[in-house]
């Protein structure tokens, strides 16, 4: 199967491009720009890099040639000082951008499966129904121009594709963390676990600001549970979240981490101390419901805590121009 991948020089993008290579599959990623040394990577190999920007009919074109799927992720994710300066560059691209592609797909690949990764941010900031944020039962009350785009892309897709018979899959995708994360420029901070790995790799002490608690989900079972809904028959037509299912804590991670670094120091923030990581939310998010999503797919095993950690920890070793080493100024 030739899987093109737009954003695919992202976070998302990279850890579904390296999920399909293993499967065996060709992909072709698509991004207005793509980080070097990254590329190189060995788990990239083959991968083809298409550059230039989604809503540019050619670069389209050229990039939809011959493509059995297409795993839409392109978007940029803005904080509030971006949503104030740039809110319409925002819209362009987030929503603007998915109309340009189911055009697009609609013109030269009329057949293929298209899974549209929107985002948890969709549902907003308040509380879901019952414990865990629902496809069915929640419906969107997006809080932030991020996720009123994509919510806004979400209901572009279902239109443009019943419209143009294609088959759609959407998937929300929760918090993510781990390899393959990168200071692209297109998120105002990174998981709050790079962001501390990062400092420990500096020598730095972490300072959080609460425990961060969320539903956070490895990145490689992300990228394995995206490829998994571009693969699955029965998918089409659906809306499924995508995340760890469970409540995990970054105080946790950093515990795990000490016990991996003796020399690594990490404590919360005492009242009205600056935090060194940072977040954009200023509450803690309820879990997400997977039912759906492991209904359709074979649960896979959950890596062990002190297992993802020394993996994330290997490869920000192995890669370390992914998230520039400064010292921290608080």
């Amino acid at each position: 199967m030739k899987v093109l991948v737009t954003g695919g020089t992202g976070f998302i993008g990279l850890s579904l491009a390296e999920r399909l290579l293993a499967q065996g599959h060709d992909v072709r990623l698509l991004a207005p720009s793509a980080p070097e040394a990254l590329m190189r990577d060995p788990a990239l190999a083959g991968a083809e890099l298409v550059l230039g920007d989604i809503r540019d009919p050619d670069t389209l074109a050229d990039a939809l040639d011959d493509v059995d799927a297409v795993a839409h992720l392109a978007a940029i994710t803005p904080d509030r000082d971006y949503e104030l300066e740039n809110p319409a560059r925002v819209v362009d691209v987030n929503a603007g951008g998915t109309a340009c592609l189911l055009r697009g797909v609609a013109l030269h690949a009329p057949g293929a499966r298209l899974l549209l990764v929107s985002s948890v941010a969709v549902y907003g900031t308040g509380d879901p129904v019952g414990s865990r944020w629902d496809e069915v039962n929640d419906p969107p009350a997006p809080a932030s121009l991020y996720g009123i785009t994509k919510q806004t892309a979400e209901q572009l897709a279902n239109h443009l594709a019943r419209l143009n018979g294609l088959d759609l899959v959407i998937a929300r995708l929760g918090p993510v963390f781990g390899p393959w994360e990168h200071a692209s420029g297109v998120r105002p901070f990174l998981s709050p676990q790079t962001q501390a790995l990062a400092l420990a790799l500096a020598g730095e002490e972490v300072v959080l600001p609460r425990a961060l608690a969320g539903d956070w989900l490895y990145s490689r079972d992300a990228g394995e549970a995206l490829a998994g809904l571009l693969h699955a028959d029965q998918a089409g037509g659906g809306v499924f979240n995508v995340g760890a299912g469970a409540i995990s804590r970054v105080s946790d991670w950093c515990e795990a981490l000490a016990r991996l670094r003796p020399g690594f120091r990490w404590r919360l923030a005492e009242a009205g101390e600056a935090a060194n990581v940072h977040l954009t939310l200023a509450r803690d998010r309820a879990p997400l419901s997977v039912n759906r999503l492991r209904a359709l797919l074979p649960a896979g095993t959950a890596e062990p805590l002190a297992d993802c950690v020394r993996d994330h920890l290997v490869w920000m070793e192995s890669h370390p121009t992914a998230v520039p080493l400064r010292r921290n100024s608080h």
